[in-house]
């Protein structure tokens, strides 16, 4: 029993890795963060420099988006002066 034990584990701990690499380093859509919104790493998401942030995606996950990380990393795209002036 306790390899079994070991090997949930283990492959638990697979697929949290493999999440937080897509979460920050795909191109994800809005279809795909639609899609895979439970399993994805949303501090992860909040960071990634690849994806193309609409105003649109930024309100729909606003609440699992971490700001500080997303303001960092959304390069302009989202947070702008007139972003934060539209939507505080």
């Amino acid at each position: 029993m306790r390899r079994v034990e070991m090997a949930a584990g283990l492959e638990k701990q697979i697929m949290r890795h493999a999440w937080i690499e897509v979460s920050r380093k795909r191109p994800l859509t809005a279809e795909i963060l639609n899609r895979y919104e439970n399993e994805l790493v949303w501090d992860e998401v909040s960071r990634n420099t690849v994806m193309e942030w609409t105003s649109e995606m930024a309100l729909r996950w606003k609440d699992k988006l971490n700001w500080m990380l997303f303001s960092k990393c959304a390069r302009g795209q989202v947070v702008t002066t007139q972003g934060i002036v539209s939507y505080p």
